[in-house]
């Protein structure tokens, strides 16, 4: 048996449970929580390129992250999508300020809270 120690498999995804304050139907199913990798990658970031609107992006980048239909990702609760919400801080590093894409230096994807407060002057 050999002692190296195996490589983490790139196909195999960690994914982040992403819970809503308010539910959402997906495939005619109520769901109060989206799986997201914990890693976006450019064919994710590409989805919101089928969007004109700063909200329209957003809402398919999540419908890309968690693979839910884009009319799913619209029924998601302005609450939830804010910037202090875990979905917002979530998305935050990969919106610019206005919310369309681009690059953000505040937090990164499973920073707490309390990372973002050390940050804060």
């Amino acid at each position: 048996m050999s002692n190296k120690a195996k490589k983490p498999n790139p196909d195999v995804k960690k994914l982040v449970t992403i819970s809503l304050t308010r539910p959402i139907m997906v495939e005619d199913e109520e769901t109060w929580e989206l799986m997201i990798p914990e890693r976006v990658k450019g064919s994710h970031m590409m989805a919101m390129d089928q969007a004109d609107g700063a909200f329209a992006k957003q809402l398919h980048l999540v419908a890309a992250l968690a693979k839910i239909p884009f009319p799913s990702a619209k029924q998601i609760d302005a609450v939830d999508l804010h910037e202090t919400s875990e979905l917002g801080r979530y998305l935050k590093p990969f919106l610019a300020p206005d919310g369309t894409g681009g690059e953000s230096s505040e937090t990164s994807p499973g920073s707490t809270s309390g990372d973002q407060e050390k940050r804060q002057d």
